[in-house]
């Protein structure tokens, strides 16, 4: 996603603490979303089945449950993360200042895990499930350029705030995300039986 190629470079242009601290904390994140990502697979299984048998209500109440029970999950791993972050980041061979800024990057990440979680669950699996792939598109779309860029250019290149506190202003795209797809959830539109349309 070219964001994402943004982002990267908003990072490298920080300074070579700020981006080692941000390279550390990589595998750590790849890792809890790893551990996590099955609960998008099997929402969109779990959801797609109930849409192809007709039933609608059971497929949103299946898609509740889902999103709150990969928040509850990922808030408990967010707490093991941030728990483990000190020794995490004392693994790694680095300066002073790139060992405190690497916590607090592996502390906002820990932060915001079960809206990244949450995301996932309802953008890649729920909503696509129903058929929903142009809205999803539009929703990350435009978290990202409306909110995401823009705010990390500023904060880094205008404002030259710390490199964490780009990135917790960069996460903050996530929570509108998470309100938007949230708020397609409960109006019910992206409720589609794909295997009926494909027949018709």
């Amino acid at each position: 996603m070219l964001s994402e190629t943004v982002y990267a470079i908003i990072y490298s242009r920080m300074g070579t603490e700020e981006m080692t601290a941000m390279t550390i904390t990589f595998p750590l994140q790849g890792l809890s979303i790893g551990l996590l990502s099955g609960l998008a697979s099997a929402a969109g299984v779990i959801v797609g089945n109930q849409l192809g048998a007709g039933e609608n209500q059971v497929a949103l109440h299946y898609a509740k449950r889902l999103i709150r029970l990969g928040i509850v999950i990922s808030l408990v791993l967010g707490v093991i993360v941030a728990a483990v972050s000190p020794f995490y980041v004392s693994a790694f061979n680095i300066s002073e200042q790139a060992h405190h800024l690497g916590i607090y990057i592996v502390l906002v990440f820990a932060g915001f895990l079960w809206v990244k979680v949450a995301n996932m669950i309802i953008a890649g699996g729920i909503l696509n499930s129903g058929g929903d792939s142009k809205f999803v598109f539009a929703m990350e779309s435009t978290a990202n350029w409306i909110v995401g860029v823009p705010s990390g250019l500023l904060l880094s290149f205008v404002w030259k705030q710390p490199v964490y506190l780009v990135y917790l202003v960069l996460s903050l795209e996530e929570v509108v995300r998470f309100g938007i797809g949230l708020t397609r959830i409960y109006s019910k539109k992206w409720i589609r039986n794909l295997v009926k349309d494909l027949a018709a």
